[in-house]
């Protein structure tokens, strides 16, 4: 398995992307519930978001 996460946060936003690479997946599983996962899989993943309004941030 490999993988990266990135991102930025800043005072009104955050943007964060995450990706993940697995190898050679072959779950007796996976295989068993007619999943079509065998080789490689790669999962992206992002999540973004902008503060709304004024409100003051809770400590």
């Amino acid at each position: 398995m490999q993988g990266k996460l990135e991102g930025e946060i800043g005072p009104r936003s955050v943007e964060i992307k995450r990706n993940i690479r697995l190898f050679e997946v072959n779950s007796a599983p996976a295989r068993d519930l007619g999943s079509p996962m065998g080789g490689d899989a790669e999962f992206l993943m992002s999540i973004t978001g902008t503060r709304v309004g004024n409100c003051r941030p809770r400590r």
